[in-house]
């Protein structure tokens, strides 16, 4: 679980879909719309991928 975790937060970012969104304190923060957020890799990862996808069958 502990490496499932760490590969989701360091090779993807997120980003929240609406940035005004409210909290309700009461006691604890709660987002109003439920805190959506948008993922995508990151630049490192997709690099990653094109190299690997470049590489030819004979290239070993």
């Amino acid at each position: 679980m502990l490496v499932f975790l760490h590969n989701v937060v360091t090779k993807f970012r997120f980003k929240k879909v609406n940035p005004n969104e409210k909290i309700i304190y009461n006691p604890d923060p709660i987002p109003t719309e439920g805190l959506q957020l948008s993922a995508g890799m990151t630049s490192q990862v997709i690099s990653n991928i094109d190299k690997i996808n470049n590489v030819n069958e004979f290239d070993y």
